[in-house]
């Protein structure tokens, strides 16, 4: 995610596993440098273009009214923010 660096977001992926409502969907999980929450939502709007913002979690999603992802084969992408 090159353009995570551009915003100086910090992360690295901490598992791969596959997704069990959809077939050949994955759920990715990432690890956010503290330092770098701040960043997070700017961010946000290289990845999608419109935003679902809940209690620690950003949703996007290619079925959501005036959404478009920008990352080619991701129809969905959830961001949970886990303040452990």
């Amino acid at each position: 995610m090159i353009f995570a660096v551009n915003y100086k977001v910090f992360m690295s992926v901490s598992e791969i596993v596959k997704y069990w409502k959809i077939e050949d969907m994955y759920k990715v999980f990432l690890d956010i440098d503290e330092s770098s929450e701040s960043n997070v939502k700017p961010m946000l709007n290289n990845i999608a273009s419109k935003w679902l913002e809940l209690p620690n979690e950003f949703l996007a999603s290619n079925t959501m009214d005036g959404c478009e992802i920008y990352i080619p084969n991701l129809h969905m992408i959830t961001l949970v923010i886990d303040d452990n």
